[in-house]
């Protein structure tokens, strides 16, 4: 046992949150906050069948996450076994040989950004193995690999602008802060821009250092699998071009589409032109039938709308064209997907118990008492700020930080600066938290120690929280 956790730590030490989130429950009594008032309750205990019961019960509670990062294992052990996937991807890294830094660099920015604006930046693991697979080809190391993926999106968590899933969870009056879009939109567009600098300098110091030393552990792409031989067609001395351009154009397609598909266009930005169109479309007719509607289905939302059934429904429906495009057997794709399952398999159980802990913490709240705590001391952007990381380490989604802790953070004299401060404290404990989502998602995808990122992140945690405090003392104080 000690030798498993010495190997798989992540296991451990999202097991520890676990059991401390149990035992808070057996020393606190059931605490709330009631329109910015502390409310507690008898104890309301989690005993052995509650464990079972509630760890059971959160497969069906967040289905819709754990068939999503399913089916992202399943598409890349895919279309990773293809020779037009190694070609495609060897080519790109070929071209930017001697430039990893710059790509690094706008892997990172483009991550970043797309995350502030994503109605779920989660859907991005739908790309994220793409860009893995070229940077495991550049022989960057595996942290460098993760930043350069997943700490992007953590960076944008941070500075979310038009996100309907960070900023629109503040926006939303009656279960949120009340703040409108756009809110403090300099402020927050300077902690995005700092903050991601100092992780690109951190970064790149981390490259600089590894450069030529042995024994530093390169990324190496999960899904990378023994190529499977694609049927001899007529047109074989076009195979590799045709290949090639097959696949790029149904990658393209896809991510392009997933991109739009989770831009709040309608929410965030108030544009109806995809909207419209869906109506347009949905109600077309074709001989007094609405022929378009019947052939997309009922389920399908316009662009903005999207969740992310609909993200892993369009990798579904990529695998079918790349297995018609290149003459794969069904029955190979569906071992390639079984495989997948392996892969991601690890992931998907961490992810399980990072869930746990949110459910045992909602279903049975102690989190507000300690808060009550922590301000008892004063309120000002220092208590609320450790709040707001306090609260987000045991409720994990950003929602539910809101919905424990809002009220709380509405009676602050400057509702905007309350919202960013705790919009600040979640995106920067994403960083180092046990039970952030992407973090942990990526650890365990790339098969990285937590100790030996926490050796390489935590300098950069420091300065984002100072980065966060002077950015918010200007807002009041200036």
């Amino acid at each position: 046992m000690k030798k498993f956790f010495e190997k798989h730590d992540l296991f451990k030490i999202v097991g520890i949150v676990v059991l401390v989130a149990i035992l808070l429950t057996w020393l606190v009594g059931y605490s709330y906050y009631s329109q910015g008032t502390l409310a507690t309750e008898e104890f309301n205990r989690v005993g052995l069948f509650d464990l079972s019961t509630y760890g059971l019960l959160q497969i069906f509670y967040f289905t819709v996450v754990f068939m999503f990062v399913f089916v992202v294992g399943g598409f890349y052990k895919f279309v990773a076994s293809l020779p037009a996937y190694d070609s495609l991807t060897t080519k790109i890294a070929s071209k930017l040989k001697g430039k990893e830094k710059v790509f690094v660099a706008l892997s990172t920015l483009v991550f970043a950004s797309l995350s502030g604006i994503s109605v779920d930046y989660l859907v991005l693991f739908a790309i994220i193995p793409f860009v893995i697979s070229i940077l495991s080809k550049l022989n960057v190391d595996k942290i460098t690999g993760l930043v350069a993926t997943f700490g992007g999106v953590l960076i944008g968590i941070i500075g979310a602008t038009y996100s309907p899933k960070i900023t629109g969870i503040l926006v939303d009056a009656k279960n949120g802060l009340g703040v409108s879009y756009g809110y403090e939109l300099l402020a927050t567009v300077i902690l995005f821009a700092v903050t991601y600098l100092v992780l690109t300098y951190f970064t790149f110091a981390r490259m600089n250092k590894n450069n030529g030393k042995k024994g530093v552990a390169l990324l190496v792409d999960p899904f990378a699998t023994v190529l499977v031989e694609e049927k001899k067609t007529k047109k074989s001395k076009k195979d590799s071009n045709v290949s090639t351009v097959g696949l790029v154009i149904v990658l393209a397609v896809t991510f392009v589409s997933i991109i739009l598909a989770f831009i709040g266009w309608d929410t965030a930005f108030n544009i109806k032109v995809f909207a419209n169109a869906f109506d347009w479309i949905s109600n077309a007719e074709l001989f007094g039938q609405n022929v378009y509607s019947f052939v997309l289905g009922s389920s399908l939302a316009p662009y903005g709308s999207w969740d992310l059934l609909s993200a892993a429904g369009m990798l579904l429906f990529a695998s079918l064209v790349i297995k018609l495009v290149y003459h794969v057997p069904f029955d190979k794709m569906l071992d390639e997907y079984g495989e997948g399952l392996k892969v991601i398999g690890k992931p998907i159980v961490i992810l399980m118990m990072i869930y746990l802990v949110l459910e045992i913490s909602v279903i049975f709240p102690t989190i507000a008492f300690f808060v009550d705590k922590i301000m008892s001391l004063g309120t000002n952007i220092g208590t609320l700020f450790v709040s707001g990381v306090l609260t987000s380490i045991f409720t994990v989604d950003f929602q539910y930080v809101v919905s424990t802790v809002g009220s709380l953070f509405t009676s602050y004299s400057n509702i905007n600066v309350a919202a960013l401060i705790l919009q600040a404290a979640y995106g920067v404990v994403s960083f180092i938290a046990p039970t952030s989502v992407i973090l942990m998602l990526g650890l365990s995808n790339l098969d990285i120690k937590y100790s030996d990122y926490f050796k390489f992140i935590w300098k950069f945690v420091i300065a984002a929280i100072i980065i966060a405090f002077v950015v918010l003392a200007i807002l009041i104080y200036v």
